[in-house]
């Protein structure tokens, strides 16, 4: 059995498919009626807004009856894509037009489907063209886009346009020789100033503007007469809708911005950077084209806009540039959307931005352009419904790595690494703030480290900027910065550059030798100032010592030296007499308050007794007996210094800690010194075996003295209610229970305070706040 032959058939919702469905952008649409004017090699494209109606004109080379058969009616078949759409311009009675143009290599459109846009736009087309030959008659269609609506089930091929031949041009033609114009009603959506406006900002970033621009002598025009009023009371040219669109942006910066371009040559063997910063090239430097797959052709312009910049931007502009947009994406000339719009960050610069504020750059801060131009089939294509930007293939992503690592990664590097190193500079419009060492280091290791590979070659750079010559700046440069300049000069191969850098070299040793010998001189000098400031302190504190604790006691008779022996024997003796009365006094009946009251009294005096004997052979028994001006924090310090001479016996390690504090206060030193001794005596009993005193100003009229030990610490059963080891009786070693509440009773006498911070604050045991005010 033979088999049947079936065919496709197509609806007329196509249209709508290919039309308002895939172009949802009235601004886009209108993009691509400019590209296809341009593909047919027009000079320049009018744009028209009327009451309920917009036309578009061009002066290119037009179409015959056949062309609009053959090719404008003939859905999603492009000449141009099919490589003969140019096929014509060979044939000899086209050799007039064809002297007129300048053949490209590469067209705007390919996809057969952007005349769609006109159903985006609006219900009606009108279209009248004349193909650029002498005898060529003037042709004219018109399509309501309606009739394809009206039944989803007939064919789309059965729905007619209408054609005419007119005998001449309407006036809407730019010029009586050729051309297509497009008078598009009926239209889908308001145009109002705002909207027009909007238009002529985005056409403004349509086309790029600059020298190298293979659309340089293509220009799109606005024209609405109802808008000419407002227009002639507006100052800034920008807002005015009237007139021909032209890109500010680029043409204003050039002198005011930093500035890298990286470009790949048409052959794709080659990768050059240029830096820039405000007109002056930095470095610039060429290397083997390092991309996979091979990209070629490419050209990407970024800039960074510091608060100088940004302030201009705005003024020239009449926007802020973070709202204007950032990064621009031309493929031969023509925009692709939506790379750049306000929000648009297809190369994930600000999450880069987020993960290292201080080292990179977010979109607030660039501005800029990549080129591609006239790609090979199947390297760059755009999504189909021209909003959608490029297809992420092998190519795409070579593209984002080109412009991460060897565009924005490089202007970042100069930027955070040597415009950084000086505030003044984000306000600048010249290199005047970077004229010191720290922005002259920087450079000449961010420009070395670009040549280290020993690949990369140097083909010229701001020697200005790179020189070190000037007394202040040799003095503070490195051998690193002075190694970075002869190597720079080396692989520049500039013979004055290179001398220059001899020079320095030079004129660098010698600073280095001076500097070493006064840093020698100046080492000799503080060692001599040193060792005076250290007698002269050491002389000081042997004046203080003597003030309290040093008095000779070769000034006491031996009569006196024999008295004080003997009462240091009695009232250690009445001292643990006194314990052991104590002791049976809680083990018996009698009335205990009373006595031990009393007790206390003696214990308290018995100890004054035993302390006067200690230190009557190092002071004046008077002077240490009544009270008298004294510095507490100095008195303190000196005698836990001398405690071991006191106590022979003793086998605690004591520190001091004092933070150069001091009090001056009337006091009796004697107390003190009983305070100090109840405290030891406790640390001791508790097995301490090392005791620090932390002495400090917690305010200008006040003093602490943190005592800690290592000992056992306060008992467990103290520790939720702990002021009560301070009542008398209440021991928290072997002791009698007297000797926290003398020191208590002593430091209220002085207007001073103790209280336990706890266990294991400051070393394992027992820690004591005193307070004196």
């Amino acid at each position: 059995m033979a088999d049947n032959q079936l065919s496709f058939k197509i609806s007329t919702g196509l249209k709508n498919i290919i039309g308002r469905d895939l172009i949802t952008d009235d601004y886009v649409a209108v993009f691509e009626l400019v590209k296809n004017s341009f593909d047919a090699y027009a000079n320049k494209v009018v744009i028209t807004f009327e009451k309920d109606k917009i036309t578009i004109a061009d002066d290119g080379k037009g179409m015959d009856l056949h062309d609009i058969n053959n090719k404008w009616l003939f859905v999603a078949y492009s000449a141009k894509k099919e490589g003969i759409e140019d096929d014509e311009l060979e044939e000899k009675e086209f050799k007039s037009y064809r002297d007129k143009i300048q053949a490209k290599k590469f067209f705007a459109g390919a996809k057969g489907i952007g005349r769609f846009s006109c159903d985006r736009l609006g219900s009606k087309l009108r279209l009248t063209t004349k193909k650029a030959l002498s005898n060529s008659s003037i042709e004219q269609i018109e399509v309501d886009w309606n009739d394809f609506d009206k039944d989803p089930e007939e064919k789309f091929i059965d729905i007619k346009v209408k054609h005419r031949t007119l005998h001449s041009l309407p006036k809407q033609f730019i010029q009586n020789v050729h051309g297509t114009t497009l008078e598009i009603y009926g239209l889908n959506s308001t145009w109002d100033r705002a909207k027009k406006l909007d238009l002529r900002y985005s056409l403004e970033k349509l086309i790029n503007p600059f020298e190298d621009n293979p659309l340089n002598g293509f220009s799109i025009r606005i024209e609405d007469e109802s808008e000419k009023d407002i227009d002639n009371q507006e100052k800034n040219r920008r807002n005015k809708i009237n007139g021909v669109v032209k890109n500010f942006v680029f043409e204003t910066l050039g002198l005011k911005t930093t500035q890298i371009v990286t470009e790949i040559d048409p052959d794709g063997e080659f990768l050059t950077n240029s830096l820039f910063d405000r007109d002056v090239l930095i470095y610039k430097i060429r290397r083997k084209n390092p991309t996979s797959p091979i990209l070629k052709n490419i050209k990407i312009s970024l800039f960074y806009l510091n608060r100088s910049a940004k302030n201009s931007f705005t003024r020239l502009m009449g926007i802020q540039p973070v709202n204007f947009g950032s990064i621009f994406l031309y493929k031969n000339g023509f925009r692709i959307a939506p790379y750049g719009d306000y929000g648009v960050d297809y190369f994930g610069i600000d999450s880069r931005h987020t993960q290292a504020l201080f080292r990179t750059l977010g979109l607030r801060d660039l501005i800029g352009r990549i080129e591609i131009i006239g790609t090979e089939k199947g390297t760059f294509t755009e999504i189909s419904n021209r909003n959608g930007g490029l297809v992420k293939n092998d190519h795409y992503i070579a593209l984002e790595r080109l412009f991460i690592r060897f565009s924005l990664s490089k202007l970042e590097n100069y930027v955070t690494g040597v415009q950084w190193t000086s505030k003044e500079d984000k306000d600048q419009e010249d290199l005047s703030a970077l004229n010191n060492i720290q922005a002259k280091s920087a450079l000449l290791k961010l420009v070395s480290g670009e040549i280290a590979d020993g690949q990369t070659e140097l083909i010229d750079a701001d020697t200005e900027n790179l020189n070190i010559r000037t007394q202040e700046l040799l003095s503070e440069a490195s051998l690193v910065d002075i190694e970075a300049l002869k190597i720079i000069a080396d692989k520049l191969g500039n013979k004055i550059f290179l001398k220059d850098a001899d020079k320095a070299e030079k004129a660098h040793q010698k600073i280095i030798e001076l500097q070493q010998k006064l840093a020698k001189e100046e080492e000799a000098r503080k060692g001599v100032e040193e060792e005076r400031n250290r007698i002269e302190q050491e002389l000081a504190l042997e004046k203080e010592k003597n003030t309290y604790l040093r008095t000779s006691s070769r000034s006491l008779s031996d009569d006196a030296k024999g008295l004080v022996h003997n009462i240091k024997i009695i009232t250690k003796t009445i001292n643990s007499n006194v314990d052991t009365l104590y002791d049976k006094i809680l083990n018996g009946k009698v009335k205990q308050d009373e006595i031990l009251k009393r007790l206390g009294v003696i214990k308290f005096n018995s100890e004054k007794a035993l302390k006067i004997s200690m230190l009557i052979t190092r002071s004046n028994f008077k002077t240490q007996q009544n009270e008298q001006i004294v510095d507490i924090a100095k008195y303190v310090t000196q005698y836990i210094e001398v405690y071991s001479e006191i106590y022979e016996k003793t086998d605690l390690e004591f520190i001091v800690d004092n933070e150069e504090a001091s009090l001056i206060k009337k006091a009796s030193l004697l107390d003190i010194s009983v305070i100090l001794d109840d405290l030891i005596s406790n640390s001791e009993k508790a097995g301490a075996k090392r005791i620090v005193f932390e002495i400090s100003n917690p305010k200008k009229d006040s003093l602490k003295i943190i005592v800690s030990d290592d000992g056992k610490g306060v008992q467990k059963q103290f520790l939720e209610d702990p002021q009560q080891i301070f009542e008398l009786g209440v021991t928290t070693t072997d002791g009698s229970g007297i000797g926290l509440n003398s020191v208590r009773t002593a430091l209220k006498a002085m207007k001073g305070t103790i209280n336990f911070v706890g266990n294991g604050v400051k070393l394992r045991g027992a820690c004591f706040e005193i307070l004196f005010n």
